[in-house]
Order: C-alpha cells, then structure tokens, then sequence
C-alpha cells in the first residue's frame, strides 16, 4: 500500500468500488425431457428441453429415476458414489459423460457446446437390463451463451432485469458488469490421467527438487479452463519450488506442517500480479494439506531475492483435506 501506480491511480474512480452487490451463477434446477428406453443403444442424451435447445445446456446430473411400464419407479444413484451395497438404488446406477456438441465451433448459443449422455448401468459395469420405460433426470442447467450474447449490445446501457408484480425488497436488478463467457473443458482421454494424478499431490511431489516445478505446472495447468496464452505465461513464471517440513507453535500446541518457497521470474508478471499469484498458490495449497497440519508460504522473485528484499509471507494455514 506504500507503492503508487499512476496508471490505477487515472482509471480508479467513485464508482470502481460499490457496495450492496452480489455475485450471479447462472445456474437453475429443472426436470430434463422424459427419455424412452430402447435398450438400442447404451447411451441417451440428456436434454433439458427441446423446446428451447439452442439455450439450454445441462451442467450437472443431480438425480435419475426410471417409470418401468408397471408404474413402478425406480431411483439411480451415482455409479462413483458411496451409496453401493446400502440400499440407496433401487433400481441400478447412472454414469454420465460430457462430450463435445455437434456442431463444435459454430458461432452464436452453440459455440463451443456440450452435451451430456447418461447411460443406465448394474454394479458391474454392464448395461442395465429391463423392460421398456421412461427415464427421467433432475439436472442443473445453464442458458448457454446467451448472457454472453447480451453483452454485445451496441448501446453501453447496462444490463437491466425487473421482475413484474414483485412486491418483495427487490424489484430490479442491474449489472454492474458484462456477463463473463461461458468456460468449457472438453478434457478428452488424453487429460483423464493426469487430471487423476492431482489426488495424490502431498509433501513427497513437491519437495523432490527438479521435478517440484514442473509437477506444481502440471497441476495448475490442469486447473486452467481458459488455456490462455496470459495465464499459460504466469504458470510458467515458477522458477523453482522447495518443500520441507518444519514445526510452529499454534495456539497451546506445537504442530509439524509444510514450509514452501517458490521463486517466481519477472519477466512473466506484470505490475503486483506476482504477489496475486502468489496469493492464489497459498489457498490452493491449504486445499491439499491434511488436518491437524498446516502449510506455509514464501514467494519472492528473481529481482527481489536479487535485491535482497525480504520474501512475501502469508499467515499459516491450516489444512483442509480430511485424512483417510
């Protein structure tokens, strides 16, 4: 706060920072379009309703249930769940796969699109065998491109949404910025594996010298929906990274944990960005320490270490991520 930055000082104005604001999601429940099972195929897509396809795309799957022809129904659970041997399915499991849409790389609502298709499985892995019926899934869904698409209106009026008839403590809403794009990973097969390998990061991936950056990169990358050539550069501005353990004192007790340092180049930041990145790598590696330790950062960069200035530090942590 002691530094001053005269191109922030030229664009920061009265109305930079608000109050009374709220993040949107643009997410919502609905019942997707009832499925015929024809058992002619193993796999049926999910659509949320095919009356407005173009601007409807499915997010998660959040139940499923089948209506056989006797009237009975029949509920799913997750095939990766907990629920298997405990009686929560009645009738079987449902496996879901996200695949790019059709029309991959067409403009307007489909660009970039995906679909989701659900397939009906018994605890082997097998398909699912019974009589004719009706599938019927819960899922949480998304407008698309749509609130990308309002955004590109040629008038600079904000955004603006009334409710009628509303008689609560709000009546309309106003945008205070664009909506932002809608950001898909279309992982592929060739990502399943590495994206696994994030379950066993712990102290022995990132304290064993050389390969400690490029496995930290590996990771950060695989968290990097945008894939973009900004944030390809920041993830490559790690230096190096050093683990070790080490003790402190917390509260009445002393607690072993993770002391980690990491040198950053400055070719690859702008500005304070460093020190943000900087600060978004001390979160993300609470996320992945046990409970009953901590984990501690230090990051500096080529030009500070040079200079002999002292490294950033961020208050320990305790972790997050329960033992087994």
């Amino acid at each position: 706060l002691s530094e001053h930055e005269k191109e922030l000082e030229e664009v920061i104005s009265a109305t930079t920072i608000r109050t009374g604001c709220s993040p949107v999601i643009n997410l919502f429940s609905r019942t997707a379009d009832a499925i015929p099972l024809n058992h002619r195929t193993t796999d049926y897509r999910v659509i949320a309703d095919a009356r407005a396809e173009d601007s409807l795309e499915v997010y998660s799957i959040d139940h499923v249930s089948v209506d056989d022809q006797d009237g009975e129904t029949r509920d799913f659970a997750p095939f990766y769940s907990v629920s298997h041997g405990t009686g929560a399915e009645t009738g079987g499991y449902w496996h879901a796969t996200r695949r790019p849409g059709p029309v991959d790389g067409d403009a307007g609502l489909f660009r970039n699109p995906s679909e989701m298709y659900l397939s009906l499985l018994d605890p082997t892995f097998s398909p699912w065998q019974s009589g004719r019926g009706l599938l019927y899934a819960e899922v949480t869904c998304f407008n698309r491109n749509l609130p990308e698409m309002l955004s590109h209106r040629r008038d600079a009026v904000p955004i603006q949404f009334s409710f009628a008839g509303a008689a609560g403590p709000v009546t309309d809403l106003v945008c205070c910025v664009a909506p932002t794009p809608v950001m898909r990973n279309h992982m592929g097969r060739k990502n399943l594996w590495p994206l696994v390998s994030q379950l066993s990061l712990n102290h022995l991936s990132l304290s064993s010298g050389e390969d400690a950056v490029a496995a930290l990169q590996e990771i950060l990358t695989l968290n990097d929906p945008k894939n973009s050539v900004q944030t390809t550069n920041l993830i490559h501005g790690v230096r190096s990274v050093q683990a070790q353990p080490c003790v402190q004192r917390m509260q009445t007790s002393f607690v072993r944990g993770t002391e980690i340092r990491i040198v950053m180049d400055d070719e690859n930041f702008a500005g304070d960005s460093a020190w943000l990145f900087a600060s978004v790598l001390s979160h993300f590696f609470t996320l992945y320490t046990s409970i009953n330790s901590f984990s501690g950062l230090a990051a500096t960069t080529v030009r500070r270490q040079t200079r002999g200035l002292k490294a950033w530090t961020w208050p320990v942590e305790t972790g997050n991520r329960p033992l087994i």
